[in-house]
Parts: structure tokens; C-alpha cells; sequence
């Protein structure tokens, strides 16, 4: 018996829509806006290696909540530097999203956050513009 000669791309079409009109259609109704987007790292354990406690990890949380409206935790990370402790250390990846005009303060706050109620001598913050969906 012959066999037709098609490939998976004949038999299953794929219908590729303008980017204008995939987001007309996929996103009813959205616009999309600028958001400053504000990725920091907390680390698991002070510079003196004493872990903190869950205490410590729910008050930053409370206060992303209150001035981000939320905060997204990315899991655990492994980074190290010159001069700190042999081996990498594990940090939290966190990022909230914040309006642009509110970035420097929001990025104040979080570092005055790292140094104060996490004990650190430095942060490392990254503020980037980003769309999003109405928030």
C-alpha cells in the first residue's frame, strides 16, 4: 500500500498570526505597561555563616506585600565573591514590580532591608524596565 509522503507540518498546520493580532487575541481587553522590575538576592545565611530564621523571611515578605503589592521568590541560587567565604553561599532570588517613577525608592528600601535586618555589608540590586498587563 503507498504511503502519502507528508510531513507532521502538512497533516497539523500551524496558523502563525502577526504579533499585533496573536496579542489582540490572546490578551482581550490588556494593554500592556511599563513596569520597573526589581531583582535582589537575600541571603540564607548572615556574614557571620548564622542562618536566619523564617521570622526574618516573613517580615520581608509582609513588606514587599505592602510596598510592591506581591514579590515573587525564585528558589535558591549559589553565588560567592572575592574575599567571602571559601565555596559559594546560597541566596533567595526575589523580584517585585513596582511603577517606574517609585523604582529608586523601592530599591532603597530593599537595600537598606539586605543591610539592616539581613546583616549584610553590600546588595546587589537590578532595576529593569519591563511590560506587563495591567497590575
Amino acid at each position: 500500500m503507498d504511503r502519502p509522503n507528508k510531513t507532521h507540518e502538512d497533516a497539523h498546520p500551524v496558523v502563525r498570526l502577526p504579533l499585533d493580532r496573536w496579542i489582540a487575541d490572546t490578551l482581550p481587553g490588556e494593554v500592556l505597561v511599563p513596569k520597573a522590575k526589581i531583582d535582589f538576592q537575600i541571603p540564607v545565611a548572615d556574614n557571620n555563616r548564622v542562618e536566619f530564621a523564617k521570622a526574618d523571611y516573613d517580615e520581608l515578605h509582609r513588606a514587599l506585600v505592602r510596598l510592591a503589592g506581591g514579590f515573587t521568590r525564585d528558589g535558591l541560587k549559589l553565588g560567592g565573591w572575592d574575599g567571602g567565604p571559601d565555596g559559594e553561599e546560597p541566596h533567595w532570588g526575589y523580584w517585585v514590580c513596582v511603577e517606574p517613577k517609585d523604582a529608586i525608592r523601592a530599591a532603597g528600601l530593599i537595600e537598606a532591608w539586605i543591610k539592616g535586618w539581613f546583616r549584610q555589608y553590600a546588595a546587589c540590586i537590578v532595576v529593569t524596565t519591563v511590560m506587563t498587563t495591567r497590575m
